[in-house]
């Protein structure tokens, strides 16, 4: 009761100190999430090869390519495939020099030679066929610099990273394919090998048509023997062979 009435005249003091360990733990909470520490950003959805996939990018890229139209898990499982192919292939590409140049990205965009992701993306329904005018159009506010739409902006932008990653990994696979080769005089002794016959004679004797007379051994031929196949008459563990009768 004692305690309670001196807490009672120093409630001010127990205010003061609930509301400085609030502040505190509040205080705590922004600092870990701003920091990312432990289980790192909270946007990050996963991590391949190194690379952090933020899910904003991922979003981003969702709605400037999809729009939110189709089936919302298989354009989602589409894309998460992409970003986990990208980071794996970004890496390969850094090791091995292999990347895309400006005027190789202009033909696989707006060429004569273009990206099958641009075909499937600027064809006309109608036609089927690659709306070379609209391409035209985009290459041009590109060039000039008068590209005012955001969204458009965004989904040429995220379309251009997958022009990018699908060429690197074109090049990888040719790269692997070229590498992979059996030389000429491999193949050629390898055939001749196959296909070679011979041809020869030989005569079977089985051992039981052989008489004991016709073969002498001696202790010096078993001793040879024994020596030869040591391993086999060694036994690491003491064995013992009992046989008995039990009478009642």
């Amino acid at each position: 009761m004692a305690l309670i009435g001196k807490i009672r005249k120093h409630m001010w003091l127990v205010v003061v100190l609930l509301a400085l360990a609030l502040a505190g733990f509040i205080i705590m909470d922004m600092t870990n999430g701003n920091n990312g520490s432990g289980m790192g950003s909270k946007t990050t959805i996963g991590k391949v090869a190194g690379e952090k996939i933020d899910y904003m990018d991922f979003q981003r890229a969702e709605e400037a390519l999809y729009s939110g139209s189709g089936d919302v898990y298989g354009r989602r499982n589409s894309l998460w495939s992409y970003f986990v192919e990208n980071a794996i292939i970004n890496k390969i590409s850094d090791a091995t020099g292999i990347g895309v140049g400006a005027d190789e990205l202009n033909e696989l965009e707006f060429g004569t030679n273009l990206s099958p992701l641009i075909q499937s993306f600027y064809r006309d329904p109608q036609t089927g066929q690659v709306n070379r005018e609209q391409l035209n159009e985009i290459k041009k506010a590109i060039d000039e610099g008068t590209v005012t739409n955001p969204e458009f902006a965004n989904r040429f932008n995220e379309l251009r990273k997958q022009v990018i990653k699908t060429q690197k990994q074109t090049k990888l696979n040719n790269m692997v394919a070229k590498a992979i080769y059996t030389p000429t005089w491999y193949a050629e002794a390898m055939n001749k090998l196959n296909n070679e016959a011979a041809t020869f004679d030989y005569v079977k004797i089985p051992f039981d048509k052989v008489t004991d007379e016709e073969i002498k051994l001696t202790d010096a031929d078993f001793e040879a023997y024994i020596k030869d196949h040591e391993s086999k008459y060694i036994n690491t563990e003491e064995v013992r062979n009992v046989a008995y009768v039990v009478l009642t």
